[in-house]
This record gives structure tokens, sequence and C-alpha cells, in this order.
């Protein structure tokens, strides 16, 4: 807590400005109009005097420290409150950027159905080109069987036309 400067309480003169001073003008007011119109006698009159600059100095100075932390209160209130709205709106960001990723994943989650489908129409594609291939393998088995067959029948008859 910041010192309370002395003029908030008493510009030390009588006609002074501080909380003290504006207090005991009104007291002394009431004091003397309680004296003139004989309510309080010449001895009680010191008495009542110095009881009241006693609860004037101590109503001074618990008014100046309540209106010190008073301000103090309210500086912390609005920065509780800068605080509050700053955390919002990192809450609002932070729903911002999960709903952002939930998007992302999404549309990931998206790609990688495409992804497996197009392996698995690749993988079906290889499937039919290797059948495809084996049925070609068996195709050229059977012209090699046949060329075979040919070729030794081709060579009989060449061996019957010459030993004829």
């Amino acid at each position: 807590m910041d010192e309370i400067a002395i003029n908030e309480l008493t510009d030390t003169s009588l006609t002074g400005d501080g909380t003290f001073d504006r207090l005991m003008r009104a007291t002394k007011a009431h004091l003397d109009a309680e004296f003139k119109m004989g309510r309080i006698k010449g001895g009680e009159y010191a008495q009542v005097y110095l009881g009241s600059l006693t609860a004037v100095m101590q109503t001074a100075l618990q008014f100046t420290l309540e209106q010190r932390k008073a301000a103090q209160d309210a500086a912390l209130t609005q920065a509780k409150i800068q605080t509050e709205r700053y955390q919002q709106g990192i809450l609002k960001q932070q729903q911002i950027n999960l709903a952002t990723e939930h998007e992302t994943a999404k549309l990931q989650q998206a790609q990688l159905r495409q992804q497996t489908e197009n392996l698995r129409l690749e993988a079906d594609k290889l499937k039919a080109e290797t059948a495809q291939m084996e049925q070609q393998t068996e195709n050229l088995a059977a012209t090699k069987a046949q060329t075979l067959e040919q070729t030794a029948l081709v060579k009989q008859q060449t061996l019957n036309a010459i030993t004829q």
C-alpha cells in the first residue's frame, strides 16, 4: 500500500482541505453553536473539544484509509475483470482451435478412406492383371507344347520322306 500523504489528512492549517481539517471545521461549528446556545458551559467546552478532536482525528484517518483501500480494491477488481476477459479470450481461441482440429481430422479421415479405396482398387487391378498373365502363361505353355508336337511331327514326316 502506498504511503498516505499527510496533506490527505491535514494541511496543518485551520482552512486546510485535508479530511481532518474539513471535519474539524464542521465539528467546531457545531460546538460553537452549542456553546452559544448555552448547552455547553466553559469547563465542559474543553472536554467536549478534546473528545471531539480525538474522535475526528480517528474518523479522518479511518476515512482516508478506507478511501485508499476502496481505490485499491477498485483497481484490483478492474485487474481481475481484465484477467477474466483475457482468459475468456483464450478459451474462445481454444474452442476455435479444437473445432478446426476436429474439421482437419475429419478431412484426414476422408482422405484415408479414399486412399484405402484407391489401394483396394489397385489391388483388384493387380489381381486381374496377375490372373491375365497366368492365363497368358498357360496359353504360351499350351502353344509351346503344340509347337513341340508339330516340330516332332514335322521331323517325323521329314525322316519318313528321307527314308522313302
